[in-house]
């Protein structure tokens, strides 16, 4: 499949979101499909609660676009969305969102690539900048707001070579998935455009009050630094757990490592089974309720949490 096939047009005031629509269309079956998106700058609009480029199962994307979101005022949306899909990879491509001029004032859940509930999910050389909300969000596939739970984590997923920069909420949360690799990748500069909290770089802290969010998660050669929250890095996985149960020991290991990564500013809370291993770590800002959290080799050039580690 080749989006030339198709009139991609790169005016800023032209959007192509029928097209991705189109596209993404002819892609879908049970067969392997391989998807060809030729160089240039594409624009596209947002849809609430959702996103024009919604990628189907057993999908290659090899992605040499830039795709930049039009202006918009609403509060959830994406660019890219993979909502209980699977077997997809992204390989390439600049996402660029809203944030500079967006038109409305509430929400953080603009995001670049949104994977709600994905499975076998490969994300490569990829950009995500200037988002409303994050970079990269993974989440669960489905959400009730009137019981604040949610069904369906994300699984084996895969970023390699990413970079979130200068997105507004997150550089990448994970927020409901296990089996997940992220390696060789920079988050920065979340908020120096625009600022809404929690502003890091990674977050891994759970969304919904249901069940096992995070488990078997690798974070391995990032950097990840600059962020304007008050942490680059923010590890409390089990924050659910500790709220129902008083003790993050009475929760479910969690099987984090983070290894060989330099981080900014890392803050460590309710967590239970996280290892950092030869990491450099400018400042250890909080370290508390945790259980099973281990330092081995790393350097920590300030440790301003009071812990005795």
């Amino acid at each position: 499949m080749y989006s030339n096939w198709f009139d991609f047009r790169q005016d800023e005031d032209i959007d192509n979101s029928l097209l991705f629509r189109d596209l993404m269309s002819l892609c879908r079956g049970d067969s392997k499909t391989d998807l060809y998106m030729q160089e240039g700058r594409f624009h596209i609009s947002a849809v609430s609660n959702s996103a024009n480029i919604r990628v189907p199962s057993n999908v290659h994307w090899h992605n040499k676009a830039t795709i930049c979101l039009m202006p918009t005022e609403l509060t959830h949306y994406s660019i890219v969305e993979i909502c209980k899909e699977n077997n997809i990879v992204i390989d390439g491509g600049v996402f660029i969102g809203d944030l500079v001029h967006h038109k409305g004032t509430k929400g953080e859940w603009g995001h670049g690539i949104a994977c709600k509930g994905a499975e076998n999910v490969t994300i490569k050389n990829v950009i995500c900048r200037e988002c409303w909300g994050d970079g990269i969000d993974l989440v669960e596939g489905e959400y009730s707001s009137l019981t604040k739970t949610g069904t369906g984590n994300c699984r084996d997923i895969k970023l390699i070579r990413v970079n979130c920069l200068y997105n507004r909420r997150q550089g990448l949360s994970i927020e409901a998935a296990e089996n997940v690799v992220v390696t060789d990748s920079e988050f920065a500069y979340t908020g120096r455009l625009g600022m809404t909290e929690p502003g890091a770089g990674i977050d891994i802290e759970p969304w919904c009050k249901n069940g096992l969010k995070i488990n078997n998660i690798l974070i391995q050669n990032c950097r990840v630094h600059s962020n304007l929250g008050t942490r680059d890095f923010a590890c409390q996985p089990n924050l659910m757990y500790y709220d129902r149960n008083g003790n993050p020991a009475d929760a479910p290991e969690n099987g984090i490592l983070v290894s060989d990564c330099r981080i900014g500013v890392l803050s460590v809370l309710w967590a239970n089974g996280v290892e950092f291993r030869n990491c450099i770590v400018s400042e250890l800002n909080r370290f508390s309720f945790v259980s099973d959290v281990s330092f081995i080799g790393c350097r920590i050039n300030n440790n301003n949490s009071g812990a005795s580690l």
